[in-house]
């Protein structure tokens, strides 16, 4: 399955070395897996971590293992999008919620009006689709 997905993407468009740098297998229900099992996957987690392809975090949905490691895997992939800083106004919630929504806000000020003065990471895909949603926002890139 993860096979037909990849091909879809890069039928798409997609880089085929960029979807690997930002696809997570995630392996769910560690929780069910035996002891003996359990050393062979983890021994497999880390040696995708290595590899070429895309990178694996064991997890299990019912007792929270591994959620910890996929949340900073996630965090990590959002880190090393740029960081971009712009302006809000009082009346912008439904942009700021999708910030939230959609990248890493680094940064909040509030200014005496009522304005937030944000920096935020995004990845390039977010960051168009930000400026589609709403423009007018000024948005700059940090160096």
């Amino acid at each position: 399955e993860a096979a037909d997905v990849r091909a879809v993407l890069t039928d798409m468009g997609m880089d085929a070395d960029a979807l690997a740098a930002r696809t997570i297998e995630v392996w769910n229900k560690a929780d069910r897996v035996d002891p003996t099992d359990r050393l062979v996957l983890a021994a497999r987690v880390r040696r995708s971590a290595e590899g070429d392809g895309p990178e694996a975090v064991m997890v299990s949905a019912l007792t929270g293992e591994g959620c910890e490691a996929l949340l900073a895997r996630l965090a990590a992939l959002v880190d090393s999008a740029p960081e971009v800083s712009l302006t809000l106004g009082p009346q912008d919630g439904r942009a700021l919620a999708w910030l939230y929504r959609h990248g890493r806000v680094t940064g909040r000020e509030e200014g005496d009006e009522g304005d937030l003065a944000l920096a935020v990471r995004l990845d390039p895909q977010a960051l168009g689709r930000f400026q589609q949603l709403f423009p007018g926002h000024e948005v700059a890139v940090a160096e």
